[in-house]
């Protein structure tokens, strides 16, 4: 899928609903409208995790910014819609063109037989070469002890989606992984990534 264009959404505060809802049920507008693929992105969006304190755990969150990357008429159309039906809960900006990023993420759906060893020590290397490179803190002892371990697809940030096809309602979990080099790919009814494919990081 071509990534020509991109629309950040930010959800307002004051509204009485939490980020979650707004952006699942923008999404879902979005699916029944069937204007057809788009990637998506949560640059804010966090794990959950153990605080290490016997305080209990930090839950997952989206974060308060969503991104919508995909062809232009998607993209487009996707912003006309949203800023019809969701003024109210989400600051859109304009729909820009994408552009050429040294950072790249994939956001990709969780499965637990996604969580091998392999996958979690890659992803924790690659976050220690970042911390080398000085772009980003090193993390603490919790976190290190978390990742080690095996991550539960219930640490993950989600969304509540509605199958088409059952008409039922479950949480998609999903993983967000940093990426060296961009690759191209498909990406599923719902926004995430098959195949490895990722998105430039816009921030």
């Amino acid at each position: 899928m071509a990534l020509e264009r991109y629309v950040r959404g930010f959800a307002l505060p004051g509204s009485g609903l939490d980020e979650a809802f707004i952006f699942t049920q923008a999404l879902q507008m979005l699916r029944d409208a069937r204007i057809g693929h788009f990637a998506l992105a949560f640059p804010e969006c966090r794990e959950g995790f153990d605080k290490g304190d016997r305080t209990g755990r930090v839950a997952p969150t989206l974060g308060r910014e969503i991104q919508l990357f995909g062809p232009a008429a998607v993209i487009e159309a996707a912003a006309r819609l949203l800023g019809a039906r969701y003024e109210d809960y989400l600051d859109l900006t304009v729909v820009r063109p994408v552009r050429a990023s040294p950072y790249h993420v994939c956001y990709q759906r969780m499965r637990e037989a996604d969580r091998t060893k392999a996958t979690i020590d890659r992803e924790l290397r690659r976050t220690l070469r970042r911390v080398a490179e000085g772009k980003r803190e090193p993390p603490s002892d919790a976190e290190l002890r978390e990742r080690r371990g095996s991550r539960r697809a219930s640490d993950q940030p989600f969304l509540s989606v509605r199958s088409h096809t059952t008409g039922r309602t479950f949480n998609l979990a999903f993983c967000r992984i940093e990426c060296d080099q961009p690759t191209v790919g498909p990406f599923d009814p719902f926004g995430f990534a098959k195949n490895g494919a990722t998105v430039p990081l816009v921030r």
